[in-house]
């Protein structure tokens, strides 16, 4: 088995809503509904349980309380990017880390003393810009990696999920933000998939799903392998799909680049030094 498995981890990427806004093909094209589970405090799925679930095949009850439980990362040339309770010192040092309760936090204003229903703190278009943002710079890492021998590169993305929880409160002035936010997340998955080459595979999933500002049960898989969604009853077995179908070619951290990606360029080789004096001869330093 050759080639790289991308996984995009769409949070809140509802099945339900996937069909209604007949963009199946673009998370698949071939795909099924996802089992997920609730939190049994909280009454609903719960995000910082799932993806270490999603990743170990594994419950929360045994995730949360062992250390070194395996993950689907082992053994592989792989780059986990910003999943959630399963953070690697690259994604801070690439900036990539984002606390989601304090967004949320600031993303919101209530009225004084909670005499009015909170509002967005932002306009619609602020808000867009910046979680847009935010999503391209992870699928970016994805691109730039994609380019590299790896086994597996799987990243979380938060888009779908965080938009789903304040479109309703921007419903009166912009009802479609969801839909809109759902064909943004299809066109990059498009476009992704222009990138993979011929041994490559991608694997869309969900922990959840989100309606009406509310986790939902409605989990998504969806694959360029129709087996994947074949296989694939529940998050607890995404991980053992993802094992299936990617290379196990030992850890390393830092692959070389594929073949198709070499050039024969010659390049003029300098110091360090010499390009700091050009630098600073510029103004930049």
């Amino acid at each position: 088995m050759t080639g790289t498995t991308v996984v995009l981890g769409w949070d809140g990427l509802d099945r339900t809503l996937v069909e209604e806004y007949d963009l199946t093909e673009a998370f698949g094209p071939h795909y099924s509904a996802l089992e997920t589970f609730e939190n049994p405090v909280l009454g609903k799925p719960h995000t910082y349980e799932l993806w270490p679930s999603i990743i170990t095949g594994r419950r929360p009850a045994e995730h949360y309380r062992r250390r070194g439980i395996p993950t689907v990362f082992d053994g592989r040339a792989a780059r986990p990017i910003a999943i959630p309770n399963y953070r690697v010192p690259r994604d801070y040092e690439l900036d990539i880390v984002f606390d989601r309760g304090e967004q949320f936090g600031r993303f919101l204003t209530a009225g004084e003393r909670g005499t009015e229903s909170p509002a967005l703190a932002a306009s619609v278009p602020r808000l867009e810009e910046r979680l847009a943002g935010e999503a391209t710079r992870k699928l970016g890492i994805v691109r730039a990696a994609l380019q590299r021998e790896y086994d597996l590169l799987f990243v979380w993305l938060g888009f779908v999920d965080t938009v789903g929880h304040l479109a309703p409160i921007a419903g009166a002035v912009d009802p479609g933000w969801q839909e809109r936010t759902y064909r943004l997340a299809a066109d990059w998955t498009r476009e992704l998939r222009t990138a993979l080459g011929a041994d490559d595979r991608l694997l869309c999933v969900s922990d959840h799903g989100i309606r009406e500002g509310h986790h939902t049960p409605d989990a998504f898989v969806g694959s360029t392998e129709e087996e994947i969604p074949e296989s694939t009853a529940s998050v607890l077995d995404v991980r053992a799909a993802i094992d299936r179908v990617t290379p196990t070619g030992g850890d390393v951290a830092e692959p070389e680049l594929k073949a198709t990606h070499r050039t024969d360029e010659r390049v003029r080789v300098r110091t360090a030094a010499d390009v700091q004096q050009q630098l600073d001869g510029l103004g930049y330093l």
